[in-house]
């Protein structure tokens, strides 16, 4: 039987792997986009998106672009 706190672990381990794996895919989202449409790229923040004065309603527009 499983123990509860590896169990737990686990599931912590697989969480942060999975934040990784959507920062890094947002990253490259953001590499292409600068190239593709340089103006939405600026609308984004895109230098400043992963900075803590992001801004949601520019995150928002670039999660309905997707």
């Amino acid at each position: 039987m499983i123990s509860t706190i590896a169990l737990f672990w686990a599931l912590c381990v697989v969480c942060v792997v999975n934040m990784a794996r959507y920062f890094s895919s947002l990253r490259a989202l953001l590499v292409v986009l600068r190239g593709c449409d340089p103006l939405l790229y600026q609308y984004v923040d895109g230098g400043g998106f992963f900075t803590s004065h992001g801004q949601p309603s520019k995150q928002m527009r670039l999660v309905w672009y997707i």
